[in-house]
Formats: structure tokens, C-alpha cells, sequence
């Protein structure tokens, strides 16, 4: 079943013209071999780094890991489902990235169930999950298979980490207060173009779909949604309308980054650092970055925009519970299963918990009364503490800890920005992760794979070449016959199932 699954898979793939081969695993043979992304930039293997360097002196596994090129994560992927033997471990999102999802992985058997092996080798995770069974709800399928070593991040306050945020000295310069309202972000946003001359508004990498920014002041979100108990799609709700007028309107009045649809992430970190922003939708922790950085500059965090004061945003950032990209799932072809466990299971334990997230006892952390704080050197790091701590930090197989997220914040600026941005209503109307059965993940899998770039489309389309050139009619079309109606129709099913 699996090399059939994967013939068909491969050769749809091929036919792109994109058949890249998948990382070679250049391994000894006792080691457990892992293919997932390089989570660092700082090494060129994450086998060189302390963190992975010290998990395999900890659990006495050696691992050997193979990384795809960056941004060829998912063509890499196609090409090792088709090579005759698979890694011991693979990481990539088999929930919302394959065919099928998650169960139909387990039937192809490209990934196998884990419930034995947790309850027999995983003592730390068995115990999180026993103590945590939503969490446990939500890397199993409906007929209760586990599917992975999950990463988490449970907590709410720790969930929300990108939002608007000023530049305080520009502000002062036009003499005006912060905005809150839509209307007086685009009074101040005309000030800072008209009297600085500056480009108004950026988004991070361009990423405007990655936030609700300014789409949340009109009751809407960029992807699924739930209000009232129903399943919605931002594009596909009359407000979109009147929401996009207004934000193609603030683009042609030049209140927007003229590159927001074609700078790299390396292009508009530039014309941040070069101060030329007045406001930022961006990560919390570049508000430090951007400040030591820049001459001059100050910075206040700032709401998301609504449209009459003293509303809250129907939307904004809120990061998931479960992260199915960073987890960990374990091939039919690991020939050691107890050594694989042994391994993953660590980074559920006290001790792998502190290692994931703080990094080395002694060289970035410290235990006072019993808590882990990062060292002066870290903390202070000519490079910036952001850079720093990164050495330390991977997105991965573990529970994130609200005392790093806390630590993480080393401003005041940075401290009020989370309490700005949390204070929407996402957290409500977020759709939740719901437990899709095979066929529910095939019926929204088209959808789910072409939307995003469907949207992002239409949008350079209508910003660039003029609103006049296509329409947000054309749009729902496109979407409707992407699957839409279907995919909505089946979240619907799923959602009042776990109701």
C-alpha cells in the first residue's frame, strides 16, 4: 500500500518538473536517523548543536540528521517517501501537509501508531498525556491511534507574539497620539508618510496573511474561523468587501510598504533595520532588535486596530496548542524502536524540558531557587539576547515553557506588547484543531494546499495591477471551486462531532 500510495504521489509531483531528490542520511549504522528542517542557523547540522549534542549525551542515542534546503521542505519530502527505506524519524506536518492527514499516513504506512511504544518506552510522555488528555485528543485519530511526539505550547499567554507596534520618536515628531481606532491608524499613518517622508506600514517578510491585522476590526480572520458555532472563511463573508476597499484604499494612498508583496525576508529586514517603518506588524522579540539597532529610535506596542473605540479585535495573532509541523513521527522502516523512544521521550521529562527550552545548565542558564534563568552572558550578548538565545532555542518535539516565553521579554515594551495583542477575541473565534477522519482530510486537502496561494494571488493582482483587473467576486469563485463549500462543510461535521 505504501509504495503504491507514494508511486502515485511521486509521480503527480514529477509531473511538476519539481523532482529534487531528498536528503542523503550519511549515517553509522547504529545511529537513529532524523529528517526534519535545520531549526538553526547557526550550524550547518543540527547534530553540532549544544542542545542536540547534549540530548544525545543524555539519552545515549546517537542521531544522525538530514536537512532538507531551506524552503524545499516539502519537495524533499515527496522525494524521501519514495526512496526504498524511510528515516527512523521524520518531521513535517502529516496533519495538515499529506493527503489524508495523519490516518491515512498511518495507512499508507509512511508513519505507524504510537500508543505501545509511549506506554512502553515513554514514561515522561505517557505522563503528560495522562495528566494533559486534551492534548492527547489532538495527535490522535478518532479511533484513538496516537500519531506523534508532539510539540505543544498550551499555555495562552504564551500563544500570542506578533502585533503592530510604533515607532514612539516618529509618532512624537507628527505629534500625535497612538492610534486604536482603524480611522486613527490611518490618520497617523498619513502624518508619518506626508510630514517623515517614511514607509507608514510593513509587515514582516510581507507575511500579511500570517496575522488578522486590521482584517480582525471586521469580524473576520485570513483562513477558518468559528462564530457563533459556524464554521467561516474570511474571503467568503460580505465583509471582505468592505474590509478589502479600505486596505487596498490605505495602499494606494502609499500607507503601505510599496514592497509588502515582493520584498524577500531578507529585503524588508533591511529597510527595518535602516529605520525606515513607522509601524511594524512583527514578532515581539525584534521590538529589542529593532531599538538596539536603529539611532534614535523608540517603540510602543500598539492594538489591534478596530473600528469604534473601545471595541476589541474580533481576531489578532493566537499561535495553536499543538503544532503538527514541529512534531515528530516514527517510519515503519526504524529498526530501533526502544532507542527512537528513549530518545524522544526525553524532551518530556524535568531535565529534556530545561534543556529544549533554556538550553545548557552553566553556559546559557542557571537554576536560582530553583528556577531557570538565563546568564548575564545570554541576556547581554553583544549580538543582541534575541540572536543569542536562538542558539539555544528549536522549534521541536517538546512542551514549551512559559518561563522562557517570560525571560524572552527582556523590555518593558516587549512585556505590554503581549498584553496588547492578547486582548482580542481570537482566542474564541480560532478554529480549533479538530480530529479529521481519512476521508475528511481528503475532501479538504486540495483546498487546504492550494488556498493560501489562491489568496495571496488574487491579492497582488488586485493591490499591483489595479482592483479594476479582478474582483472580490472572482475570488469567492475561485475559492468555490477550489472546494470551499465542501471544506467548510467538513470542518462543520468535525467541529459538532467533538462538540
Amino acid at each position: 500500500m505504501k509504495k503504491v500510495f507514494v508511486f502515485l504521489f511521486i509521480l503527480i509531483f514529477l509531473m511538476t518538473g519539481c523532482g529534487a531528490p531528498a536528503a542523503q542520511i550519511i549515517a553509522h549504522e547504529s545511529a537513529i536517523t532524523w529528517w526534519c528542517p535545520n531549526r538553526y542557523n547557526h550550524v550547518g547540522n543540527m547534530a553540532d548543536s549544544a542542545v542536540y549534542g547534549r540530548l544525545m549525551e543524555e539519552t545515549g542515542v546517537d542521531v544522525a540528521f538530514a536537512h532538507p534546503p531551506q524552503g524545499e521542505h516539502r519537495e524533499r519530502l515527496l522525494a524521501l517517501l519514495g526512496e526504498e527505506k524511510l528515516p527512523d524519524i521524520i518531521t513535517h506536518d502529516f496533519v495538515g501537509d499529506y493527503p489524508g492527514g495523519a490516518e491515512k499516513a498511518l495507512a499508507d504506512g509512511i508513519i505507524v501508531p504510537l500508543n505501545d511504544i509511549i506506554e512502553t518506552y515513554c514514561p515522561n510522555l505517557s505522563a503528560y498525556l495522562d495528566a494533559h488528555p486534551e492534548i492527547k485528543k489532538k495527535i490522535s485519530t478518532k479511533d484513538g491511534r496516537v500519531f506523534c511526539f508532539p510539540s505543544v505550547q498550551a499555555e495562552r499567554e504564551i500563544r500570542t507574539y506578533i502585533g503592530p507596534y510604533i515607532r514612539t520618536d516618529y509618532l512624537d515628531a507628527v505629534g500625535m497620539d497612538q492610534p486604536e481606532t482603524v480611522a486613527e491608524y490611518k490618520a497617523v499613518l498619513t502624518a508619518l508618510k506626508q510630514q517623515l517622508g517614511v514607509s507608514p506600514l510593513s509587515f514582516y517578510g510581507g507575511k500579511i496573511m500570517d496575522t488578522d491585522f486590521l482584517i480582525g476590526a471586521y469580524g473576520l480572520s485570513w483562513g477558518f474561523f468559528v462564530d457563533e458555532g459556524q464554521v467561516r472563511l474570511g474571503p467568503l463573508e460580505e465583509n471582505f468587501l468592505v474590509f478589502i476597499e479600505e486596505f487596498k484604499a490605505w495602499y494606494d494612498a502609499g500607507l503601505i510598504s510599496p514592497g509588502v508583496f515582493t520584498d524577500s525576508q531578507k529585503t524588508y529586514t533591511a529597510k527595518a533595520m535602516r529605520g525606515d517603518t513607522g509601524i511594524y506588524v512583527d514578532y515581539v522579540t525584534n521590538i529589542e532588535r529593532y531599538a538596539g539597532g536603529i539611532d534614535g529610535a523608540s517603540f510602543a506596542p500598539l492594538k489591534y486596530p478596530v473600528r469604534s473605540k473601545g471595541d476589541k479585535a474580533f481576531s489578532g495573532h493566537i499561535a495553536p496548542v499543538f503544532v503538527p509541523y514541529a512534531s515528530c513521527y516514527i517510519s515503519p522502516d526504524n529498526k530501533d524502536i526502544e532507542a527512537t523512544a528513549r530518545l524522544l521521550d526525553y524532551a518530556y521529562s524535568a531535565q529534556g524540558g530545561l534543556l529544549y527550552n533554556f538550553g545548557i545548565e552553566g553556559e546559557s542558564y542557571t537554576m536560582e531557587s530553583g528556577q531557570p534563568v538565563y546568564l548575564p552572558s545570554v541576556l547581554n550578548a553583544p549580538e543582541g539576547f534575541g540572536d543569542a538565545v536562538k542558539k539555544y532555542l528549536a522549534s521541536g518535539a517538546y512542551v514549551r515553557d512559559p518561563r522562557q516565553f517570560a525571560q524572552m521579554l527582556t523590555t518593558d515594551e516587549q512585556r505590554q506588547a503581549v498584553k496588547l495583542w492578547s486582548d482580542t477575541q481570537a482566542a474564541q473565534h480560532a478554529m480549533p484543531g479538530v480530529a479529521l477522519s481519512a476521508s475528511q482530510s481528503e475532501a479538504v486537502a486540495a483546498f487546504n494546499e492550494g488556498y493560501k496561494d489562491v489568496v495571496i494571488t488574487w491579492l497582488k493582482d488586485y493591490f499591483l495591477s489595479g482592483s479594476e483587473t479582478t474582483t472580490v467576486q472572482e475570488l469567492q469563485e475561485t475559492l468555490m471551486n477550489l472546494g470551499a463549500a465542501q471544506a467548510i462543510q467538513t470542518y462543520q461535521e468535525a467541529l459538532n462531532e467533538q462538540s
